[in-house]
């Protein structure tokens, strides 16, 4: 990846929906995350708060080939963590309570965000937090279908759509596995109009979760939550009538069992890319390098040391000389001795 001034590329930490994650180094020193995005991504869309993982800091480089700055920090994607079955109910609380809270930060900024499995990172801190790049134009995509409002459908967009999209991620987060199971037209066809299952069907022992998902998933975004603080609010409410909410320490527990080996491999990495010096450092060593001749080995028997007299004076000889001009002056000395000796035997 050719580097955007003043940024350095070192290595690639890891693939995103996005793009390529790149580890870089700053001018200060510090490493930051250089986000190549995909082609096919419309645009990346800024965001003016630093609270999230993936929210770019700026964009830098030609408009034609943006990158993002982003922190760099050890996550995974939602949908690894669900990969092994549902959250229990208080750890599903937990990391639902994260997300609201992070979409209500986005919201403040009026960015729009279509909460899927694999827009929500759980850094290894624990915390999880909704991914702010890609365009909101593209919640049409099939990856983000099942996660679309009602609404959406239409072309209908505000703010509450995403409260329709947190809420289908709620019930899969907790159930284990899709509210929607179709494809295609019929996909569409049962976001439009068709019943939903309730999740106290699947899990009994969530009943009390289901006024709060019955808002959350209404056809009509005016019957829905006002807004993400409002939701999380009534989330707290509706957890404590169930399970509770788990303890940010439990729930670092219950991720990091389920992620260790990718926190592992991207904790290395970054590690890694840490030992690696400055980047005016690097482009000094490489351009000296570059000018550098291939060394030769020196041969132990052919080293000087000291100075030559001669008639003018005395001649500073390097510690070392060329092997090769060593031994073609050994062999012109030779030759000059033996004619030397030649001529004062036929005088």
């Amino acid at each position: 990846m050719p580097g955007v001034a003043p940024y350095s590329p070192i290595c690639v930490l890891r693939e995103e929906p996005e793009g390529t994650l790149h580890v870089a180094r700053a001018p200060d020193g510090k490493l930051v995350g250089l986000l190549e995005p995909r082609d096919d991504l419309p645009r990346l869309s800024p965001s003016t708060t630093d609270t999230q993982i993936f929210a770019p800091r700026q964009l830098v480089g030609p408009s034609a080939a943006r990158r993002a700055v982003v922190d760099v920090e050890p996550s995974v994607r939602l949908g690894s963590l669900l990969a092994e079955g549902p959250l229990p109910p208080a750890f599903a609380a937990r990391l639902l309570l994260d997300v609201l809270m992070s979409l209500a930060r986005a919201h403040d900024h009026g960015q729009r965000v279509t909460v899927r499995p694999d827009r929500v990172l759980v850094g290894v801190d624990a915390q999880a937090r909704v991914v702010v790049l890609g365009s909101e134009d593209d919640t049409m995509l099939a990856s983000s279908l099942r996660f679309t409002a009602p609404e959406e459908l239409e072309h209908a967009k505000d703010l509450r759509g995403d409260l329709w999209s947190a809420g289908v991620l709620f019930w899969e987060a907790l159930v284990g596995k899709p509210l929607f199971a179709e494809h295609g037209w019929g996909l569409v066809t049962a976001i439009a109009e068709r019943p939903l299952p309730r999740v106290a069907d699947v899990r009994p022992e969530l009943a009390p979760l289901q006024p709060f998902l019955d808002r959350m998933l209404s056809r009509d975004p005016e019957a829905r939550f006002g807004s993400a603080r409002e939701a999380a609010a009534a989330w707290i409410d509706a957890a404590s009538e169930a399970d509770g909410i788990a303890s940010r320490d439990a729930f670092e527990v219950l991720v990091t069992s389920r992620a260790e080996a990718a926190f592992a491999a991207q904790e290395a990495a970054l590690l890694e890319a840490s030992r690696v010096p400055l980047a005016t450092f690097e482009r000094e060593i490489a351009t000296a390098v570059a000018k550098r001749p291939v060394p030769r080995a020196p041969d132990p028997d052919l080293t000087f040391t000291g100075s030559i007299s001669t008639t003018t004076g005395a001649l500073g000889m390097p510690s070392r000389l060329d092997p090769a001009l060593v031994r073609i002056a050994l062999i012109a000395f030779s030759i000059a001795f033996v004619l030397g000796a030649l001529a004062r035997a036929m005088g």
